[in-house]
């Protein structure tokens, strides 16, 4: 410790322009290594910084404004420093490790799953990296430079506040305003392209590289709140869905109520469409035959996300809403007011008198699922630790086991069940990345999907019992760059759409209902509506709107490229999302389910 304090005396680390230099040189070093730390290739750094040397410049500025709000607010230039080296080098190595296991990059609403780390976790493959190491060490060599300087702030504590504001609520304004943010980005030539798929931010972060890109996404973020709809009122909600409907939508007396179960198959997609290896028909041999049978109604669904954003499609799926009128929202059910029941369809079947449940295989507190999940309408949450038959040993939980936990809740009720499923098993990562070979894997995983559905459904059959299913991927997988099938099969951010398309049926353990599903997409939140009226269960004036909606827009997605916005869907979703709930007929409901079986 003598030997350190004896550092701060000597006259160089004390000289004025030694103290100036560091100072000056500080932001852009740590700038760099952050940067460094997230590519691994200093060739490529050196490259982009000769090349794009406005984008370099303004993740400087914006690094020397962070680096001069932390050492007012501690009033040393060494702890403030620490305190940016750290920020920078965390940013620096969640990108690397994110982009090394997903083909991702660090977007500012990853920040929203810091709550479900020790999930994330398990997705992520974190090998010792000692590049990552050394920029560590060097961001370390940086901020023991500044302690040996021991620069100080003196300023009275009102200046030094004032100081602080001021850079800071300039700094806010700047990048959270689009029109400052816009000229800003011009300027510097930074990208600002808007993008809502994986393929698009990785161009994006290319043209941007790391610290640049955040920016964009933080000023991107700002910007997406959802607007209340002009003139929003509940004669506003009327108008919008025809009153002429509303009685024309309830069948007669007595209906039946059929079991229903929501698979939403966990990265489940058919590479047939991008893969044309004669393979892959046997692979898909037993979903293809659930597709044939009389008793299945096939269809394509555009999904909301692509490689990851799970709780995209499962709210579409439980609340028949589109993502798109919440702005893409990284996750919706965060703009739910905490204190209500949310309007759902597993709370509609609820008030009709079934048993609900839901169903995933994985930690509760991941995307805060338990707590939010609890007002969806569920008698029940069962996540990994509340699973009763046994799991699997591939990781994650078989699709088999899942589907024999929810026979097992089927068995424990008199009455119909409405059971939503979201599996696991063919999560990223896939067991064969360390030798190159995560497709194969992949597709392992996708043939026992295809069995498990296939022997699922023959059991419901057999069971005696009416159910009504209805199947359909998330979302396509993930794959690192040793297994990028898509970078072979040549997809950009402007040719990715066939991603987002997903096949997926609806199927009745009773009469044929082959005509339930239409022949071209449909958005997915379209899906429980239609699973609904499979099931011969009553429309309310809510569905029956947005069915009505289908024909006048099926696919209202992110990936599709739409001109304009539609009022109804948006409105409709604004209303039961984060509005009064107008649309939403209690009174009906309520009458509906004191009717007799």
């Amino acid at each position: 410790m003598n030997l350190l304090r004896k550092l701060r005396i000597i006259p160089f680390f004390r000289c004025r322009g030694f103290r100036f230099v560091l100072t000056a040189l500080f932001p852009p070093v740590i700038c760099l290594l952050a940067e460094l730390g997230q590519s691994q290739d200093i060739v490529a750094l050196w490259q982009f910084s000769l090349s794009r040397t406005g984008v370099t410049l303004f993740s400087w500025i914006i690094t020397a404004a962070v680096f001069r709000i932390f050492s007012l607010l501690t009033r040393r230039a060494w702890t403030g420093g620490a305190l940016t080296a750290l920020l920078y080098m965390i940013v620096s190595t969640v990108d690397y490790y994110k982009n090394l296991s997903s083909g991702s990059h660090l977007l500012v609403t990853d920040i929203q799953m810091l709550d479900s780390m020790s999930g994330v976790g398990d997705f992520a493959s974190l090998t010792f990296s000692p590049g990552l190491l050394g920029c560590w060490l060097g961001a370390a060599a940086m901020v023991f430079l500044l302690w040996c300087a021991d620069i100080r702030f003196i300023r009275r504590p009102g200046r030094r506040w004032l100081s602080v504001g001021a850079i800071a609520w300039l700094t806010a304004i700047i990048v959270c305003v689009p029109e400052l943010f816009q000229p800003v980005c011009r300027i510097f030539g930074i990208d600002s392209t808007y993008t809502y798929n994986a393929f698009g931010e990785a161009e994006r972060f290319a043209n941007n590289n790391l610290i640049s890109n955040l920016v964009v996404s933080i000023s991107q973020q700002a910007d997406s709140a959802v607007e209340q709809p002009e003139s929003y009122s509940d004669d506003l909600i009327e108008g919008l869905i025809d009153e002429r409907d509303k009685a024309e939508s309830l069948p007669p007396v007595p209906f039946s109520k059929p079991n229903i179960i929501v698979i939403m198959s966990e990265s489940f997609a058919d590479m047939r469409v991008l893969d044309d290896d004669p393979a892959l028909d046997e692979i898909y041999a037993a979903f293809d035959r659930v597709l044939a049978d009389s008793r299945t109604s096939p269809g394509r669904a555009v999904m909301p996300t692509f490689g990851g954003g799970t709780v995209k499609t499962e709210f579409e799926l439980l609340f028949g809403l589109p993502v798109r009128s919440l702005n893409d929202a990284f996750i919706p059910h965060s703009l739910l007011d905490g204190e209500e029941n949310a309007f759902t369809f597993p709370g509609l079947c609820a008030d009709m008198g079934y048993s609900t449940a839901y169903i995933h295989p994985y930690y509760a507190e991941f995307y805060g699922r338990a707590d939010t999940y609890s007002r969806y309408g569920f008698d029940r949450l069962l996540f990994l630790e509340d699973m009763t038959v046994p799991l699997g040993h591939n990781g994650y939980t078989d699709d088999d086991a899942v589907y024999r936990q929810a026979e097992a809740l089927m068995a424990e009720t008199t009455g119909p069940d409405y059971i939503h499923i979201t599996t696991m098993q063919n999560h990223m990562p896939y067991g064969g990345a360390e030798e190159g070979d995560e497709y194969s894997c992949y597709l392992d995983g996708i043939r026992k999907t295809c069995l498990s559905l296939e022997a699922f459904l023959d059991r419901l059959e057999k069971s005696g019992e009416e159910t009504v299913v209805l199947f359909t991927g998330d979302h396509f997988p993930y794959f690192t760059e040793k297994g990028n099938i898509y970078k072979q099969a040549g997809i950009t951010g402007k040719n990715c759409r066939i991603l987002y398309e997903q096949s997926c049926f609806i199927w009745s353990s009773g009469s044929s209902i082959a005509d339930v599903l239409p022949k071209g997409e449909i958005s997915s939140f379209y899906l429980p509506h239609l699973l609904f009226r499979a099931a011969g269960l009553p429309e309310e004036a809510f569905i029956s709107a947005m069915l009505e909606s289908m024909e006048r827009t099926p696919v209202y997605s992110m990936a599709a490229e739409i001109a304009r916005n539609d009022r109804l869907l948006d409105t409709l979703t604004y209303d039961r999302v984060l509005g009064e709930g107008y649309s939403n007929d209690e009174a009906k409901r309520r009458n509906v389910s004191e009717r007799p079986d």
